[in-house]
C-alpha cells in the first residue's frame, strides 16, 4: 500500500514467505554479531553517528545476497511497488532496469535508536529499503517529509506494520528510529 505524504511516499508490502526467511536467515545475523559484535557497533563513541545500533552497513555478507533472500525482500517488494505507482503518478518516469546498490542488516538492542538521517550517502539510489525482519516490540523508525517551507514538516510513524512488512521510500526521505523497547532486527537496502 503507498501512503503519500505532502510530497514524498511511504510503499509498505508483507513478504509472504516471512517466516520461513526470518527461520532460515535470522541465525546468519545472530552468528554474525556474536562472532565480532564491537565490529558492527555504530554510536557516537566509535563513529561520530548520534546512534546506537549494529549495523552490517560497512560490510559486504554474502548470505544477504542469496538470491531467493533477495527476490523475497527486495525484488518482489519492489515489483509491487512500480506495479502500484503506475496508477498513482508518484513518478513520471522510471529507469527500465535497477540493482541494489548496497544491503545490509541492523540490530537494535533495548533503547537502541538511530538518527535523523536519509540513503543518499552520496550515491545516486533512487530507493531504499527497510525490511522488518524480527520485531519484540512495535517498529520504532518514523519518516519525515521536509518542504519548501521548512517549518513545514510531516511525520510518519510506523508502529502499525507487522513483522515481516517492507517499507520502500524515496532515498532522499529522511527517517531515523526512536528507541526500542525490545530487540529489533531490521534488513536495509539502497536501489540504483
Amino acid at each position: 500500500m503507498i501512503e503519500t505524504f505532502l510530497s514524498p511516499f511511504l510503499f509498505s508490502t508483507l513478504v509472504p514467505n516471512h517466516q520461513s526467511i526470518k527461520e532460515e536467515f535470522l541465525p546468519s545475523i545472530k552468528s554474525t554479531l556474536e562472532l565480532n559484535k564491537d565490529l558492527y557497533l555504530k554510536n557516537k563513541k566509535n563513529s561520530g553517528w548520534n546512534s546506537n545500533v549494529y549495523t552490517s552497513f560497512d560490510y559486504k555478507l554474502k548470505f544477504l545476497s542469496d538470491k531467493s533472500f533477495m527476490k523475497s525482500v527486495v525484488w518482489d517488494p519492489l515489483d509491487k511497488f512500480l506495479d502500484e505507482a503506475k496508477g498513482k503518478r508518484i513518478f513520471r518516469n522510471h529507469p527500465s532496469s535497477f540493482r541494489c546498490d548496497r544491503i545490509w542488516f541492523n540490530y537494535y538492542e533495548t533503547g537502541g535508536f538511530q538518527e535523523v538521517h536519509d540513503h543518499l550517502n552520496g550515491d545516486d539510489c533512487l530507493y531504499s529499503g527497510i525490511y522488518l525482519m524480527h520485531l519484540d516490540c512495535p517498529n520504532t523508525t518514523a519518516f519525515l517529509s521536509r518542504h519548501a517551507n521548512i517549518f513545514l514538516t510531516e511525520t510518519k510513524t510506523t508502529e502499525k506494520y507487522p513483522e515481516g512488512t517492507v517499507l520502500i521510500f524515496p532515498s532522499e526521505l529522511l527517517h531515523y528510529v526512536n528507541p526500542v523497547e525490545k530487540t529489533k532486527y531490521t534488513i536495509s537496502f539502497n536501489i540504483k
